[in-house]
């Protein structure tokens, strides 16, 4: 168990130095190519096991770019969008394909094998952007996707053709097609460049000053997230994908992870088809407590400890946990507490009353209508505990297990299949003897 010295540390929504600049996200390319043609504006729709869905393009014979919207029906789907020479209808016959792959990922196909740069989550019924940089003459590209609200990522960095297509001279057809679910392609364009050379992109660490709103900016410029770790619900069963402080303010952003446009941080949980730990349930894009060398955090109950928050529940269907104190993972693996907030605006604090847990005792400790800003307050001091909302007077909660230390987690742990998402405007921690 760790006893940390008095701080106090602020995470508010802040004003920062510029992220990394988007023409370095081009990642192979030290040109950003312009849109110099559009494609007609009909949208192809596949159907499950139907035909390929082909359109052609002006011929391609050098470096280019394809810039697309694809919407995926399911979260579990078998879909690809990739680019021929001439009218394809085999997966074979593309040299450059995109894929929502049935693991609920969005991978790209490199030479032989389908492959992805990092695990990128996509969801039903949501339209995703992608981008190829593509260069014929060297049979290599790369491919980024940006999700709404979110940051380019990159998928795959200088990945090659198909294999069957490594001698391919020319593209001059793009193609859709669904082997399980459907999905709809809008918005093809071409764009052209200034031939360019494959390149390494400089490394550019962002500095943020943390004081201020800044929408556009990531929530690692806009917050200080030093002490804090990310699990999204994503990544493989039972072990969830965990984003670490120094990721976080690196400007990590995804779909379920991102800067609003008011500047807040804004977590999404998609409600089902996730990944969670193996003591939940649940799914939870949720930050948990660290140490600012990431390592777990774990305090004493008899110092000073608060979390306090400024925040808006958006959509409240999954009655997502906003704030919590979970327990020393050496003395149990459940929560002490757990602030919930239901989709008619109450917000409840759940106390568990057992180390085993399934001993939660409930109590409304306020009301605020949903899509309404407000505060709470949770301090665990001196072995009491007690929650206020709005800078109301502090409510205490009893518990036989009260004396046990903790760690903090805020942001979106949904309880129900229903998605849920919480904007969050300024988060503090408070430590101290």
């Amino acid at each position: 168990m760790r006893l940390r010295s008095m701080s106090i540390r602020t995470l508010a929504v802040a004003s920062a130095a510029a992220l990394i600049p988007a023409a370095v996200a081009l990642a192979m390319y030290t040109a950003t190519a312009t849109a110099t043609a559009t494609a007609a504006p009909a949208c192809a729709q596949t159907t499950q096991g139907g035909s390929w869905q082909n359109t052609a393009l002006a011929n391609q014979t050098g470096t280019f770019t394809a810039q697309f919207d694809a919407t995926p029906s399911a979260a579990d789907m078998n879909g690809v969008i990739g680019l021929s020479n001439g009218s394809q209808t085999a997966y074979t016959g593309f040299a450059a394909i995109a894929r929502f792959n049935p693991s609920g990922n969005i991978d790209a196909r490199n030479g032989g094998a389908y492959a992805a740069a990092s695990t990128i989550h996509y969801q039903a019924g949501v339209a995703y952007h992608f981008r190829m940089a593509v260069d014929i003459s060297a049979h290599r590209y790369s491919i980024f996707v940006t999700a709404p609200g979110g940051s380019e990522q990159t998928v795959g960095s200088n990945f090659a053709f198909r294999s069957e297509q490594s001698t391919v001279g020319q593209l001059n057809w793009w193609g859709a097609f669904s082997e399980v679910g459907t999905e709809q392609v809008c918005g093809f364009t071409l764009g052209t460049g200034p031939t360019t050379t494959p390149t390494t992109p400089p490394t550019t660490t962002p500095t943020c000053a943390h004081t201020g709103p800044v929408p556009g900016q990531s929530p690692g410029c806009n917050f200080n997230l030093s002490i804090w770790e990310l699990q999204l619900p994503i990544g493989q069963p039972g072990n969830p994908t965990t984003i670490s402080n120094s990721q976080l303010q690196a400007g990590f952003t995804d779909q379920f992870f991102f800067t609003g446009s008011d500047g807040a941080m804004d977590f999404v949980d998609p409600g089902t088809n996730c990944v969670t730990t193996p003591n939940s349930t649940h799914c939870r894009t949720e930050l948990r407590e660290v140490n600012t060398d990431g390592s777990p955090a774990v305090w004493s109950a008899s110092g000073t400890n608060t979390l306090s928050a400024t925040l808006t529940v958006t959509n409240a269907g999954g009655a997502p946990v906003i704030g919590q104190i979970h327990d020393d993972p050496a003395k149990s693996v459940r929560p002490l507490i757990e602030l919930f907030y239901t989709p008619s605006g109450d917000i409840n604090a759940g106390v568990e009353q057992c180390l085993a847990g399934g001993c939660i005792k409930s109590t409304t400790v306020g009301h605020v209508a949903p899509g309404t800003k407000f505060s709470y307050l949770i301090n665990y001091s001196q072995s009491k505990l007690s929650v206020s909302i709005n800078g109301g007077p502090p409510q205490s909660l009893s518990s036989p297990i009260l004396g046990v230390g903790g760690y903090f987690k805020a942001g979106d742990y949904g309880q129900s299949p229903s998605n849920a998402s919480v904007n969050f405007y300024a988060l503090n921690i408070t430590h101290g003897p």
